[in-house]
């Protein structure tokens, strides 16, 4: 097994969420356990950072079903997931398509 290669910054924002989860675990059980076409439902969602590695890997054809009784928890992953996938294309772009 391979060691966990994640292009993710250390978890210092909260994004208005007190407990936020990083992302590269997340990421990795993705990887792992999920394919193309699969329903990804991340439930106690907060930040969802599962939402956001499904988004990652997957881009447009990610079909992901976030759920919190919290409704601050929607607009917490709202800015979590524009600063996150931001920083991934901004990586991309810098290391070349394909390299990150």
């Amino acid at each position: 097994m391979s060691a966990l290669r994640c292009a993710c910054r250390r978890q210092r924002e909260d994004w208005g969420w007190e407990t936020v989860k990083p992302l590269a675990p997340a990421l990795g059980w993705i990887q792992t356990y999920v394919d193309a076409g699969d329903r990804v439902i991340v439930p106690c969602a907060g930040t969802a950072p599962a939402a956001i590695a499904t988004e990652r890997e997957y881009g447009d054809a990610a079909d992901v079903l976030a759920i919190d009784v919290e409704h601050e928890a929607r607009a917490a992953y709202e800015r979590r997931r524009t600063d996150q996938l931001e920083y991934q294309a901004g990586l991309e772009a810098f290391a070349g398509e394909g390299s990150v």
